[in-house]
């Protein structure tokens, strides 16, 4: 929220506050956050991080390269 919307969004939006602090709270949750200690996750977007997220952006650019039908 705060990267979003500044470092006051907190108190723009108690109630978001509220529900996030509620979620994390949860044994599930606080498990998942420990993962964070345990294992190093790549924190930047770059090309290779792309690459699995967005697979369609491969086939868009050999979509590009091709002749124009057209032509």
């Amino acid at each position: 929220m705060p990267f979003i919307f500044g470092p006051d969004a907190w108190t723009m939006f108690p109630n978001v506050k509220r529900l996030f602090d509620d979620v994390g709270s949860r044994p599930a949750a606080e498990r998942a956050g420990a993962l964070a200690t345990v294992h190093s996750f790549k924190a930047e977007m770059d090309d290779a991080a792309r690459e699995p997220m967005f697979p369609q952006n491969k086939r868009l650019v050999a979509a590009e390269e091709l002749p124009d039908p057209k032509a």
